[in-house]
Formats: structure tokens, sequence, C-alpha cells
């Protein structure tokens, strides 16, 4: 049984706990974190979402827990759902709204060296690799992405201007 999620204002006052089934159906408020794991080269830690939920390419990421900060939430999902170890910079807060999500998402950056052993682990996924950013914008405009990796893709690189 999945863990309930908190449900948020825009202030990210709690309101209540729901279940991530719940939340995802009435799209109620709620925080996650996105990773965008960079390699040496400037690619970009992908994973692939399974096509029933979200499909297409997507950045890292996890919901944040009842009683879990963001940076604790951040540092779970890079140790658990990649297998990486690397240190991450908050990078700013996005909101994310569109089909089943509405949240309020911080971003991280983490490098990591090439050979670092990316081993994807999460339900959703069907793999991982790194992309270069235009592989990126090209998925975007295929819309081959989620709208968590666009926009943290955005806020990414409007700070490395």
């Amino acid at each position: 049984m999945s863990e309930d999620l908190e449900v948020v204002d825009k202030k990210e006052h709690i309101l209540r706990l729901a279940s991530p089934s719940e939340i995802h159906d009435k799209k109620l408020l709620h925080k996650s974190v996105h990773l965008l794991i960079v390699d040496k080269e400037g690619k970009i830690c992908c994973c692939c979402r399974d096509f029933s939920f979200n499909p297409g390419w997507t950045a890292a990421g996890a919901h944040v827990l009842p009683g879990q900060d963001y940076d604790t939430a951040a540092d779970d999902a890079v140790h658990k759902k990649l297998g990486l170890f690397c240190n991450l910079t908050e990078i700013g807060r996005i909101r994310v709204r569109g089909n089943n999500e509405n949240e309020v998402s911080q971003t991280y950056v983490g490098h990591v060296d090439k050979d670092s052993g990316l081993k994807p682990n999460d339900p959703m996924w069907k793999g991982g690799k790194f992309l270069n950013v235009e592989e990126i914008k090209q998925s975007i405009a295929q819309k081959k992405t989620t709208l968590h990796l666009a926009q943290s893709l955005e806020l990414y690189l409007s700070q490395k201007q």
C-alpha cells in the first residue's frame, strides 16, 4: 500500500493527507522533487516512463513524504531510484500542472561521472539513459517527455545563461 502524501495549498501549508491515487485523480496540489543528474559530457539522466501513466522521458523524481523536507526527499530519490551517489544543488521550485499532475516541485542538479552506474529502480520506469540537451528538446517538441522534464530543463537552462 502506498503511503499517504500531504495535500498542500499554494503557500505549501498542509491541508490534509491523501492517497497518491486520490491526489492524482483529483489533481490535488502536493510536493515533489525532480533531479537533473548531469554527466561529464553535459548529458542529463532521463528515465523512460511507462506509457500508461505520464508517458515518455522524465527527470528522476519523487513525492515528498509526510514530515520529510525537499532535501531529504531528493537525497533519497537519487540513491534509491537511480542507484547514484552525488551532491545535489537546489536550483528552484516550479509548479507542474497538467494531465493528472498538480505539484510544487523543487528541482535539483547533481553531477556524476559517465560510468557512475545508473540503475533506475522505479516500477513506473522502463529504463533510463543520459541524453544531451538537444535530444531532450527534440523529445519535448515531439511531446515525448513529461511536463516535469520540460519545465525542469527550462529552469536549468535559464540558470546556465
